[in-house]
């Protein structure tokens, strides 16, 4: 294990860049002392600490088109379109093992960021937290497709409205060794929020005022985030993994040949990033 803080961005179907990503470290023994991940960072996240290599991509590849996991008919049933029951209890224990005993016992400190719906402030669940698993759904559960997942008592929506990429946590917390999987080529910027959007979570979140001002706040809360962490990459105080080309992909992407594509850039990437990693890393 090395004294170094991995952070993973979300982003859906983009995850499966991650996946790519998270495999080749894995798989080259670069193993980080904590990791936060924000959404499906976070879900990816889990299978770095249970070191199950090739679990994330299998899962990537299975999501999107079991109708056990995304249906609409879902939202009525589960309060999501996204069935995380299925995905974190079920498929775990039968179709998809889930090596838990690993996850608990690895040293590694996670963190699962979410979204507190009455503050819209950004909350991070340890894995040894009690109600870590229902966390870990609602750092998951995106806005407009999913109602708040209570923890504790209180409502938590996605992750990624609040802290988009969780990098900026362990800076504060005086890390000096940081290395991000971002999801998004290095300059991307997010466009405007649509209107439509807007008006369609007040309605759905109208007991949630101050997390509405951040959701209408996300976009330029993201691209600001951004400018820092491109900042940082180039002044080499953090490591970033990025994407070598757009990732033109949906956020709940189906077709197998495309996420492959992904995933096989994710790997790609990181191999070729690995002798600057281990420079980074040894400075």
């Amino acid at each position: 294990m090395s004294d170094f803080t991995l952070v993973i961005q979300g982003g859906g179907s983009r995850g499966s860049y991650a996946a790519g990503v998270i495999d080749t470290l894995m798989d080259k023994g670069y193993w980080a002392s904590q990791v936060y991940g924000t959404s499906a960072g976070a879900l990816i996240g889990c299978n770095y600490l249970s070191k199950d290599i090739g679990r994330c991509v299998k899962m990537i590849y299975e999501m999107p088109r079991n109708k056990k996991f995304i249906s609409p008919i879902n939202y009525f049933k589960s309060g999501s379109v996204f069935d995380f029951g299925f995905l974190l209890e079920n498929l775990p224990k039968i179709e998809l093992p889930f090596n838990f005993e690993e996850f608990k016992k690895n040293p590694c400190k996670f963190f699962a960021g979410a979204t507190n719906c009455l503050s819209g402030e950004a909350a991070y669940f340890s894995k040894d937290d009690p109600d870590f698993w229902k966390a870990l759904r609602a750092s998951a559960s995106l806005p407009l497709v999913s109602k708040p997942i209570f923890v504790d008592g209180i409502p938590y929506l996605d992750g990624g409205t609040s802290c988009p990429v969780a990098f900026e946590k362990p800076l504060n917390d005086g890390i000096k060794k940081i290395v991000v999987i971002a999801t998004r080529a290095k300059g991307y910027r997010k466009p405007p929020l649509h209107r439509f959007e807007y008006w369609l979570a007040k309605h759905l979140y109208k007991g949630y005022p101050k997390w509405l001002i951040v959701y209408k706040k996300n976009i330029e809360t993201y691209n600001s985030l951004m400018d820092k962490m491109d900042g940082l990459a180039d002044q080499g105080r953090i490591f970033v993994f990025y994407p070598s080309i757009p990732l033109k992909i949906g956020h709940a992407e189906k077709r197998k040949k495309k996420l492959e594509e992904i995933i096989n850039l994710g790997i790609k990437d990181a191999l070729l990033s690995l002798p600057a990693l281990k420079a980074y890393l040894s400075k």
